[in-house]
């Protein structure tokens, strides 16, 4: 049943996008290991916004949602192999996106010689039929993931934005403090006995 909820949900946000843009498709979170190459790493994390947004700040209007993932909860987390400082981003640009949930564990697959930053985030404003909105959150200096190039599993932190009620950021948490418990819900998730690295953390620039 939760996995046939996953692909529903990764199924709607794919879909979701084809519609709206006809681009290549974002990562979303591996559903089995066996998904995950050998010159690949899976990366676990969380990305969340404080307070988390509410479906009365988000207007989506003839849409219908397949899955049991409310789409206000849908983020867009930016990552790249290289820095870069983060523009406007429109519904459209979906590259270096991974589909994530406001507050939930992600798991992603990537290439394990490939340097990793994270940059921040996005998420839809508002949708109609005329019109789009989109509202990008960045990480000034981005957060670089290093890793030993060994591991199959890195454990990256949560990443929190603290922000008002106009999604002014106020600060911006990034801590490790809950690695145990990534841990065992990777391990719940997925029944394995994968070694999970903690990574290293560092300014991107």
């Amino acid at each position: 049943m939760i996995k046939t909820k996953l692909m529903l949900r990764n199924i709607f946000i794919i879909a979701f996008i084809v519609a709206l843009t006809g681009c290549a498709f974002p990562k979303t979170s591996v559903d089995n290991l066996s998904e995950v190459k050998q010159d690949e790493v899976l990366f676990i994390g969380r990305l969340a916004l404080n307070p988390p947004i509410a479906e009365s700040e988000v207007q989506l209007e003839n849409m219908i949602n397949l899955s049991d993932t409310p789409l206000h909860k849908s983020l867009q987390m930016k990552v790249s192999d290289i820095f870069y400082k983060l523009g406007g981003q429109g519904v459209g640009d979906y590259q270096n996106s991974i589909f994530v949930v406001d507050g939930d564990y992600y798991y992603f697959s990537w290439k394990k010689d490939q340097p990793l930053n994270v940059l921040g985030a996005t998420f839809i404003t508002r949708s109609t039929q005329s019109n789009i909105d989109t509202m990008t959150l960045s990480i000034k200096n981005g957060v670089k993931v290093n890793h030993n190039g060994k591991s199959k599993a890195v454990y990256i932190g949560d990443i929190t934005f603290v922000r008002d009620e106009f999604f002014n950021v106020k600060d911006i948490d990034i801590n490790q403090k809950g690695y145990k418990k990534a841990v065992k819900a990777f391990r719940e998730k997925y029944k394995s006995d994968w070694e999970v690295e903690q990574a290293k953390l560092s300014s991107s620039k």
